[in-house]
């Protein structure tokens, strides 16, 4: 008897409960406006934020929110598995938002956002081209603007240009005079904040074109390899082209060690002399580095496994450039134990003569 009753009162508080439910469901159909959450943030939601990984590209989901007033950008990595928090939050400052053609990237309901605080451009998906558009209204988007006679890219995008060198340059300046011998050199990567604060310093128009080759004390080892290699994976391409990515692989197969080096070095000769200038600078930093590899432990095999994904990688991650991972390794590994061959500018019959 008393369970018939419990089960009655249970039955009865859930149509009260549905009733009502069903009443507030019909007022905010009819006014929606006056049921509307009111949150502190202009538009909140679901992203997926391009980040780029060793090899290729990759699409993280993110819970981001933007408040207008203060244009402060949070993300926060979402877990597939948990479905709670995956990461540490990141906040930027919103610099600019524009939306990005459909034909400059593989996927749909893209648009690009510059920060004040962090160097580069974040590339972010959204849900739908509705969610899209409500993003771009709430951060002042705008439409993009290609201009083909733009001699070099907007600030805060890396670039093979005069800044580049220089941030390059100062970079190993700072290894070699003061962390030769640290351990795991390249290998133990800075914290991320900290790197992205140094790009940023480095970054600067005001700075960067300075000629002084020191970068301040207060900045640890491993924050300025990681701002280099930072650096590299940010340009637009990697320093040894997507077009010749294919070759270089194919030279690492040859079973002929020294048919390997002859057609590095051929290749290496096709690249943009830009690329070879920059190739050169750090292929003769990593053979001083690996010279004193019985203090830092980092062999020329070491830093190949560091360095083969980031010159090298190719625009899409596929099974089969997962399993050319090591080759693009050997292609390295060569280019450092021959950096005064392969990058050096001579003709092919002349250095075979050597």
């Amino acid at each position: 008897m008393q369970l018939t009753i419990s089960i009655q009162n249970t039955r009865n508080r859930f149509e009260g409960t549905r009733s009502e439910v069903e009443s507030l469901m019909k007022k905010m159909k009819e006014n929606p406006l006056e049921h509307k959450t009111i949150s502190p943030y202009t538009m909140e939601g679901y992203l997926y934020v391009q980040e780029k990984r060793h090899f290729g590209t990759s699409w993280v989901k993110h819970y981001c929110t933007y408040q207008r007033d203060s244009k402060q950008i949070t993300m926060v990595p979402f877990d597939q598995k948990s479905g709670g928090k995956g990461g540490e939050d990141e906040s930027v400052t919103l610099k600019s938002c524009t939306r990005r053609k459909t034909d400059s990237i593989e996927k749909r309901f893209c648009f690009d956002v510059e920060a004040v605080d962090r160097p580069g451009v974040i590339t972010m998906q959204a849900l739908s081209e509705e969610d899209r558009r409500l993003w771009m209204e709430a951060m002042d988007g705008r439409e993009p603007v290609y201009n083909s006679n733009k001699d070099s890219q907007s600030e805060g995008t890396a670039q093979l240009d005069s800044i580049g060198f220089s941030i390059i340059r100062k970079c190993i300046h700072a290894v070699e005079t003061r962390g030769i011998n640290e351990q795991g050199l390249y290998r133990i990567v800075g914290v991320n904040s900290r790197v992205q604060k140094l790009l940023s310093v480095l970054m600067d128009p005001k700075t960067a074109s300075e000629t002084e080759t020191d970068i301040c004390a207060e900045w640890e080892i491993k924050t300025i390899t990681s701002a280099l290699k930072t650096y590299l994976r940010m340009l637009p391409g990697p320093l040894m082209m997507y077009q010749f990515q294919r070759s270089f692989i194919k030279a690492a197969k040859l079973e002929n060690q020294e048919s390997r080096v002859s057609e590095i070095h051929s290749l290496v000769h096709r690249l943009p002399e830009k690329n070879r200038q920059m190739l050169q600078l750090l292929m003769n930093h990593l053979a001083n580095v690996a010279n004193n590899h019985k203090q830092n432990l980092m062999t020329v095999a070491n830093l190949g496994v560091v360095f083969g994904p980031t010159l090298l990688r190719p625009q899409e991650e596929t099974v089969a450039a997962i399993m050319d991972i090591k080759f693009q390794n050997i292609v390295i590994e060569i280019l450092i134990e021959n950096h005064d061959k392969c990058t050096r500018l001579r003709s092919l019959a002349g250095w075979r003569g050597l």
